[in-house]
């Protein structure tokens, strides 16, 4: 395999003399040699306690981690309601300084939210889902004293939305068509108003998402074919948006059937190594690969060189910079060199789902989480950042 297509499989040695008891309490974690050989460093004592479903942002100088939840009586993926309500603390920790500061307690809890940070201000949108609680928009910037509640956006609750950054404004995506079509929206922090944005070419469409990048909003989604069953797979389209004059531009479709894709840097990737041939009852004829890479400025779509045949140990984050792309199934994936390293666990106990997770400046941050300790799901506490090599 040439260089451009080589593997690059880092493999964690895990030494059997040290070991990690990790229980509800913050505990040391010991830092094994061969994962520290690739980057990974544990962070400083955070003035958050264990959590696991935590959100972590990036506003452009420090990662603001909010919420999640201490309650790990209903395991994830079980039949069950949780006992306690999400968590509202949040803290904010500067990479460069390896410093928290803490930040005020949000007017909401801090569960199933959507985020994302505009000119330094992170903007939460809370659906009020559960036990008849108010939807809720706001914002923080770091060093205020309070969360700001912003008049309520045009949309409701249940209508599927994730927020995203986009140069000095902030859309709000429809993440599916499944139960009726409404306008994508733009905010604009400066005078607080909402504007819709013209109707895309793929509409309607399902696991829709949008990446911001160096050409400006890019727009990936999923035909709306019958589900489930459909006797063609469902590919993702892409679409690009001129601001200039508020036009969609439909860009070439792909041969990728995964979500997940974000902004490396240098290219929209998703670097998913699996793929999927449709099964015994409506099969294909062939695998389609889950990720892809797509150039955002010349509409080119290409496969993900040397996919690895196995998940990495650390499975479960997702986050993108620096021209690499972290997969939820262990991988880094740099999309220039067609290079991947295997993530490694960053200790003995370390958490194995639950995770936040954000590209936070030039390294990878992870927060919380939880891990199995027998039949039990134990809280995992603290942190870690893992740097990728810059050239590989």
């Amino acid at each position: 395999m040439n260089g451009a297509r080589r593997t690059m499989a880092i493999v964690a040695l895990m030494a059997t003399a040290c070991s990690a008891s990790v229980t509800q309490e913050p505990e040391d974690l010991p830092i094994e040699e061969a994962a520290a050989e690739i980057g990974w460093q544990p962070l400083s004592e955070s003035p958050l306690g264990p959590r696991t479903g935590a959100h972590a942002f990036w506003d452009g100088s420090e990662a603001l981690v909010v919420g999640g939840t201490d309650d790990v009586s209903c395991p994830p993926n079980a039949d069950c309601m949780a006992g306690r309500p999400p968590l509202r603390d949040g803290a904010a920790y500067d990479p460069m300084a390896d410093t928290w500061t803490e930040m005020p307690d949000a007017p909401v809890p801090m569960g199933g939210i959507s985020g994302a940070a505009v000119d330094g201000t992170l903007y939460v949108w809370a659906p009020g889902l559960v036990g008849g609680a108010e939807s809720t928009f706001l914002s923080y910037t770091p060093g205020d004293d309070d969360w700001t509640v912003l008049e309520h956006p045009p949309f409701a609750a249940h209508d599927f939305v994730a927020l995203v950054a986009a140069g000095d404004r902030l859309i709000a995506v429809q993440t599916t068509h499944e139960h009726g079509i409404r306008a994508d929206l733009a905010y604009d922090p400066a005078t607080e108003h909402w504007v819709e944005l013209p109707q895309d070419p793929l509409t309607p469409a399902f696991n829709r998402e949008m990446v911001w990048t160096n050409v400006g909003l890019v727009l990936l989604a999923h035909a709306h074919v019958p589900q489930p069953g459909s006797a063609e797979p469902s590919l993702v389209e892409a679409a690009r948006f001129n601001q200039g004059d508020d036009t969609w531009e439909r860009l070439p479709d792909s041969e990728v059937i995964g979500s997940g894709f974000r902004w490396s840097g240098t290219a929209v990737a998703n670097p998913a190594i699996g793929s999927a041939d449709g099964g015994q009852v409506n099969n294909w004829g062939r695998a389609f690969p889950y990720g892809g890479v797509l150039d955002p400025g010349a509409g080119n779509w290409s496969d993900l060189p040397g996919r690895p045949p196995h998940n990495g140990a650390a499975t479960g984050l997702s986050a993108a910079g620096g021209g690499w792309s972290v997969s939820t199934d262990g991988w880094a994936f740099h999309d220039r060199s067609g290079t991947w390293v295997e993530l490694t666990k960053p200790a003995a106990g370390a958490a194995e789902q639950g995770q936040a997770s954000v590209w936070a400046g030039d390294r990878l941050l992870v927060f919380g989480g939880t891990r199995v300790a027998g039949a039990r799901h134990m809280l995992v506490p603290g942190g870690w950042t893992l740097v990728l090599p810059e050239s590989p």
